[in-house]
């Protein structure tokens, strides 16, 4: 649903996961549901989307030069590798990814998150 505010300058978005297609991410690796995309809002974001990565699934490395991004992972656990460190992430981990950092992904479990795409 949008709803158009004459107060606003941009209108009111709301929207259901359930009513939501999923689709492959660029990466060729899982489904994301895109909640929301920069040509939608007046601010830097690029998407916002519900993501999940099966036991196994890799997100190969790979670097954003005009972007950050930002994880808050739901159930699961993920292994980052960030600019050759890596993090296990599990359930109620947030995690920012800076622009220009090198970084992969690797699911250890069946993952669900949610990710912020903002220009920089």
């Amino acid at each position: 649903m949008e709803v158009t505010n004459k107060k606003m300058k941009n209108k009111i978005i709301h929207r259901n996961i359930a009513r939501i297609k999923a689709v492959s991410t660029s990466h060729g690796v899982g489904e994301k549901q895109i909640l929301i995309t920069g040509k939608e809002c007046l601010s830097n974001l690029t998407q916002a989307a519900y993501g999940c990565l099966e036991k196994n699934e890799v997100v190969e490395l790979h670097i954003h030069s005009t972007m950050e991004e930002f994880y808050f992972l739901l159930s699961g656990t993920i292994v980052f590798q960030l600019d050759g460190v890596e993090l296990n992430c599990n359930s109620g981990d947030f995690i920012m990814v800076p622009a220009n950092c090198a970084h992969k992904m690797k699911a250890l479990t069946d993952t669900k998150f949610i990710y912020w795409g903002i220009s920089c």
